[in-house]
């Protein structure tokens, strides 16, 4: 038999979008729920994602989305 996880233990790892800047602390939203949050990369900008790396009580810790670099076409 396989567990599922529930709960708060679902929010890590996953994306969450900036509601405030975090510099290094703020808010984001993910799920509909808005958490307090604080960077441990940087300062993160209002409308940025985020990954999810930790929760302790109500506060989560989370890292900057690093974007994909765009591929452009060779001329």
């Amino acid at each position: 038999m396989s567990h599922k996880l529930t709960g708060p233990q679902t929010l890590l790892g996953q994306t969450a979008v900036a509601v405030t800047d975090l510099k290094p602390e703020g808010e984001v939203r993910v799920e509909g729920i808005i958490w307090r949050a604080t960077s441990v990369s940087g300062d993160i900008l209002k409308g940025e994602s985020v990954r999810i790396k930790k929760m302790k009580g109500s506060e989560l810790t989370v890292e900057k989305v690093k974007e994909k670099p765009s591929i452009s076409p060779k001329r």
